[in-house]
């Protein structure tokens, strides 16, 4: 859930139109952004790869890095992965939750979390041809504590 900063931010109430509504879509700088979450201690994200980084549709690709604790204290950190499409020839969203992980770290512990993303999770529909679509294009994968707290990202080739 996304909490904006003024209702003014949001489009007329009859604007039934997903743009501007979601963090999905949404440009400004919210209150409290998708994924935001408090906690007693710090996390830090380290060392993001691909398992390839070019496939094909109808490939699955894991995406994993390291998380530590930071802090003096035990606590919980949900990392999420978001893509981001930024050569599309079609409006895309902004960012776009594709997995998330919670985990549970003591004081200075890390851990290696890995989040599947099947390829073809990243086409779009298209209403011309009513049917999906997968471009060829570079994708940002983007890996954070929400959708506004980017930590790490890598870039995938998708090759329909």
């Amino acid at each position: 859930m996304t909490f904006y900063k003024s209702a003014d931010d949001l489009p007329p109430f009859d604007d039934y139109k997903m743009a501007r509504r979601t963090y999905r879509f949404f440009s400004k700088a919210p209150l409290y952004p998708f994924g935001h979450g408090l906690s007693y201690t710090g996390f830090a994200y380290s060392n993001i790869k691909l398992s390839r980084e070019r496939a094909s549709s109808k490939e699955t690709i894991l995406v994993s890095g390291d998380v530590a604790n930071s802090g003096a204290r035990a606590g919980d950190e949900v990392v999420q992965l978001y893509a981001e499409h930024f050569g599309s020839k079609v409006p895309r969203p902004i960012k776009d939750l594709r997995g998330y992980a919670r985990i549970h770290l003591e004081p200075g512990e890390k851990r290696t979390i890995t989040l599947p993303v099947a390829v073809s999770s990243l086409a779009y529909w298209d209403e011309t041809t009513h049917g999906w679509a997968m471009e060829r294009e570079d994708v940002r994968l983007l890996v954070g504590a929400s959708s506004a707290d980017i930590r790490q990202q890598t870039t995938l080739s998708v090759v329909p």
